[in-house]
């Protein structure tokens, strides 16, 4: 019976591991760096862009917006678009978004809150990659 074999206890083998010893190292050649791309996947601080048209607005006096992680603060903020954009923004304003409450039939629900950033940068400086 094929349904009673899933329940069956088997000994299945592990992979063989090396363990680590302290003479072996890594070369340089065997770590990869970082790229921004990469980086920007892996970003635990800016969520994403957001692209409204108070936004488009923003644009033209050099302030952008973006979604950031709710323990997220402005020296945050400001180290992470420097890492990732190679610019240094002048001013980091961050305000808390009390999340909607939706209603989906009789039954009622509220969406998670989230913080946004306005990241204003000097004149003439502009994110080459939004």
């Amino acid at each position: 019976m094929a349904f009673w074999n899933a329940f069956k206890k088997t000994n299945k083998k592990q992979p063989d591991v090396k363990p680590l010893t302290p003479d072996t190292t890594v070369t340089k050649s065997q770590v990869q760096p970082t790229t921004t791309k990469d980086a920007k996947l892996n970003s635990q601080i800016l969520i994403k862009n957001l692209a409204t048209e108070k936004v488009t607005m923003l644009n033209k006096n050099n302030c952008y917006m973006f979604e950031i992680a709710l323990k997220a603060n402005k020296i945050e903020v400001k180290k992470e678009i420097k890492k990732l954009y190679g610019v240094t923004p002048t001013a980091v304003n961050i305000i808390h978004m009390l999340g909607k409450k939706v209603y989906r039939g009789r039954k009622s629900s509220k969406r998670s809150d989230w913080k946004k950033a306005y990241v204003t940068l000097k004149t003439g400086e502009v994110l080459k990659q939004l």
